[in-house]
């Protein structure tokens, strides 16, 4: 008889092992959470901090309190209990608060999930359920990353399923509905589709009894739900929200008019299911597909047995239909599935049930190893703690800071957030595209056309003549397109946005804040033209000092003083830069190369090697080769002429039939060095084929670049 020792008959050695391992994970991913910082994956949490700053100050908003469009839109704001956690914890000690309040509901989530999962008596092998909730351990994680209140709503499902499959605890029911309608109003279909999933199995149940005299044997006939108790109670919770019976209608409002911003609001394709890849880790995508892949399989397995439940079957076609609303509830979905997940295994194998010791101990290690290669794949290199400045435009509200208050500035819609949260009271802006439901499609139309054509703009511009607009440095076409409207000068960037202003309004910025440098591109900044010389030797330009006076923590102006410094020969000072620059940005590989470049030049050639190894691992593939360029100069300097040569290859194409004389050259010199004679015969057979006159003398005039170099001998 099946104990809670030896849940389901399955003779296990060591009962709960595979439920202590998925423990021990947890808390290693807990650990991981609150060593990893707040970064600008999206920008909803500073939403959230603003809106949350209002709560406390002024109460609940009514209306788009931050911003300049005229009238001020009316906001239901469906967050407001989650945003007054936010912000509470903010409030009290920053952004590490901030990690750690994260991490904490990471952990309530996955402790409910392990729970429900392993929750007595047991009908699946404790082994399989253990890959189950891997599974959704790291396709939940990247989600976790981010403090929305999603988090609080995967936990109610997860606790509404737990509590209803059990039939226990049901009391606490309505008291999740009302945190659930406060803290995430918009996704109380999730609720209506559990509770109504069991209500009608409930009913189903009652009427097979009725007429055919028995029970549905998998329903726990000794608790019984009382559905329409529960259903009329947490319904009722929707009259304990500012809103009221108003939030029903929320979760239906259109959102094509979000589709061109938010590519989660993007309604789910088939063809998005059968999606599977690895890239030297997992995708969150391939492990939701395969979840829903199980999931599928279970609900046949469940089809074809004894073990059919209508309540699951429910769940499944309603996670289903959710996924009309947009990609992003797939988590949803998967939540929705864990009943059939549980209940439903698609094998039972000796193999799982009696795991012999060796067996046991080989499958704990590949869990641990995959746990760490997986957080390894998929969050290296770390961002700067407690929170990264990156995608941000910190600068801009820097700078703004500066300015009277009273400014409008009209922002792209998906920078509303971070300027609302740094810019308000003493600034408005246009929009925030997080709050999609109270800017009304029109808004989101005209303020799109405004950064996508003149038309567009000028019609902005004649409505509300904004002092300042932040244009997205993403958008290429946006210096032509600000060059149709002259009355507006760019004045400051940083890494994310432009600045430009209205120079009637503010002529004496316009005046003292023109850059010496495009911003939308950055890798054309010329540090010997005119307006770059720098104000006195050893130091950057005038206005690239001031820039960085205000914004230092801008990686772009702090690499372009260290290419002007670097020009002017002080290399100690252009290393300065682009330690600062690392600092702030430790996975920005531009800023690891520049800091190992500055390196090369003092000498430091071990140190420089590095820091260039660094923005190698950090780098896309297509942008290595200069620094691979850099590393074989590295490993010259060290002596080691085998590395050095093996690195410049990786980096030149020799085959290529434009390969640069010049690299070739080098490649030659480098394997006389490493005593790859047959190389360098090659090589320089090659060269001075191809080679135009006078090619020669050139690259051997450029030979004290890589050190004094014998002469080839017997190379015609």
């Amino acid at each position: 008889m099946p104990t809670d020792q030896n849940p389901g008959n399955f003779p296990w050695k060591f009962p709960g092992f595979w439920e202590k391992i998925c423990w021990i994970l947890t808390a290693v991913v807990f650990v991981f959470l609150l060593s990893w910082p707040i970064v600008a994956y999206d920008s909803d949490v500073w939403m959230h901090l603003t809106a949350g700053r209002e709560i406390w100050n002024n109460g609940i908003p009514t209306t788009t309190f931050f911003s300049f469009l005229d009238p001020p839109r009316p906001w239901m704001d469906y967050h407001w209990l989650f945003q007054t956690l936010v912000y509470g914890a903010y409030d009290a000690a920053g952004y590490p608060c901030l990690v750690i309040l994260r991490a904490l509901l990471h952990l309530a989530f996955m402790g409910a999930l392990l729970s429900f999962l392993f929750s007595r008596p047991l009908r699946a092998p404790s082994g399989y359920l253990a890959a189950v909730y891997l599974l959704f351990l790291f396709a939940f994680l990247p989600r976790s990353l981010v403090i929305r209140p999603h988090m609080l709503t995967y936990l109610f499902i997860v606790l509404f399923l737990h509590a209803l499959e059990s039939r226990k605890l049901l009391l606490g029911l309505p008291v999740l509905a009302v945190l659930w309608y406060n803290a995430h109003g918009v996704s109380y279909p999730a609720m209506f589709a559990i509770l109504g999933a069991y209500t009608v199995e409930d009913l189903w149940d009652r009427a097979t009894e009725k007429f055919k005299g028995k029970r549905n044997s998998l329903i726990r006939t000794e608790r019984p739900l009382h559905s329409g108790r529960w259903w009329v109670l947490c319904f009722s919770a929707i009259f304990l929200t500012p809103y009221g019976a108003g939030l029903l209608t929320l979760p239906f409002l259109p959102l094509s008019h979000t589709q061109g911003f938010i590519q989660e609001s993007i309604p789910a394709r088939l063809s998005d299911f059968f999606a599977f890849h690895f890239q030297g880790s997992f995708p969150p995508r391939t492990l939701l597909n395969l979840i829903l892949l199980l999931a599928a399989g279970s609900a046949l397995a469940s089809a074809a047995g004894a073990k059919r439940r209508l309540s699951h079957w429910l769940l499944l076609l309603a996670g289903a239909l959710m996924l009309s609303r947009g990609s992003r509830l797939l988590y949803e979905f998967c939540l929705l599935a864990l009943p059939t997940l549980r209940e439903n295994p698609l094998w039972t194998s000796p193999v799982v049930e009696k795991p012999a010791g060796r067996l046991r101990a080989a499958a704990l290690g590949a869990a641990v190893t995959l746990a760490a290669a997986q957080l390894w794949a998929q969050f290296q290199p770390r961002p700067a703690y407690p929170w990264s400045r990156r995608y941000l435009p910190q600068g801009l509200a820097a700078f703004l800071d500066r300015v009277p208050p009273g400014a409008r500035v009209l922002n792209f819609p998906v920078t509303g957030a971070y300027l609302s949260w740094a810019l308000y009271p003493r600034h408005r802006i246009a929009s925030d595209l997080n709050i999609w439901h109270a800017f009304t499609p029109t808004d989101l139309l005209d303020i799109r056309s405004a950064f996508a054509s003149p038309d567009g703009l000028g019609r902005m511009l004649d409505r509300y003549r904004p002092d300042f607009i932040s244009a997205p440095l993403e958008g290429r076409h946006m210096p032509a397109l600000l060059s149709r409207f002259p009355d507006y000068s760019l004045v400051f960037f940083d890494d994310a946005d432009a600045l430009y202003a209205d120079r009637l309004k503010h002529p004496d910025i316009a005046r003292d804040w023109s850059p010496g440098a495009d911003p939308f591109e950055p890798e054309s900044f010329d540090p010997v033209s005119p307006k770059n010389r720098p104000a006195s030797p050893g130091t950057p330009p005038a206005w690239l000092s001031r820039m960085i006076e205000v914004d230092p923590h801008s990686s772009t102006t702090r690499l372009m003083a260290a290419q002007s410094l670097s020009r002017q020969g002080a290399f100690a000072a252009a290393l300065s830069q682009t330690q600062a620059a690392a600092e702030d940005y430790p996975e920005l590989p531009s800023a690891r190369w520049a800091q190992g470049d500055a390196l090369l030049a003092l000498g430091r050639y071990r140190d420089a090697a590095s820091e260039l190894r660094q923005a190698l691992r950090r780098a896309e593939e297509s942008s290595r080769a200069p620094i691979r360029r850099s590393l074989a100069r590295a490993h010259l300097g060290l002596g080691d002429a085998h590395a050095a040569y093996a690195e410049l290859s990786a980096a030149v194409d020799m085959d290529a039939p434009d390969a640069s004389p010049r690299d070739l050259f080098h490649l030659a010199l480098l394997a006389l060095r490493a005593g790859k004679d047959a190389d360098a015969r090659w090589l320089m057979r090659r060269l001075y084929g191809d080679a135009e006159a006078g090619w020669a003398e050139a690259m051997r005039k450029d030979m004290g670049r890589w050190g004094p170099q014998p002469r080839p001998p017997g190379i015609r």
